[in-house]
């Protein structure tokens, strides 16, 4: 009988533990890496798929909410150290952004038998645009105008949400 890597997950405890947290840091840090190198539209050269998010909704799914959240900021910190981007107006949205989204994540998470793991993933990519459009105007000081972003951040969070979402199941099937 073929044991999953969340069956392991759930068995382990201590080091192995933590070798898998480890495992999965350093897979979102590179897929994070690579993926913030990449500009999807030139329109948009900001927008981003969020592949490595994948990582952090499986790790609140096989893990709990506190290693997903230690994941989503450790990567932020590491790719933007690595990128030299630490403390930019990117980095602040993007933590801003990761932080209410993997809070709002924990929260859905915790209904698991009734929200999918698309349902948790589109959740956090709906807050994350949201807060970094908060962000953009309240800390970074951007014009209001900035709001009438919402509904096209709203539709696209929906579509990258779905698709973080699929890949994370995939990911439990493993």
């Amino acid at each position: 009988m073929r044991v999953t890597i969340r069956e392991q997950i759930e068995q382990s405890n201590g080091i192995a533990r933590d070798v898998h947290f480890a495992y999965f840091l350093a897979l979102a840090v590179v897929i994070g890496f690579i993926e913030s190198m990449i500009p999807i539209l030139p329109v948009l050269p900001w927008l981003r798929i969020g592949i490595s998010h994948a990582i952090t909704v499986y790790i609140i799914i096989t893990m709990g909410f506190r290693r997903a959240f230690a994941i989503s900021l450790l990567r932020l910190i590491i790719v933007a150290v690595l990128r030299g981007s630490i403390l930019s107006g990117g980095f602040i949205l993007g933590c801003g952004g990761s932080i209410i989204a993997v809070c709002c994540m924990g929260i859905i998470s915790l209904l698991r038998n009734n929200v999918s793991a698309v349902g948790i993933s589109v959740t956090g990519a709906v807050t994350f645009n949201i807060m970094q459009l908060l962000l953009a105007r309240y800390i970074l000081g951007l014009a209001p105008l900035i709001f009438e972003l919402m509904p096209l951040l709203i539709l696209i969070g929906t579509g990258t949400g779905i698709i973080t979402g699929i890949i994370t199941q995939w990911l439990l099937l493993l």
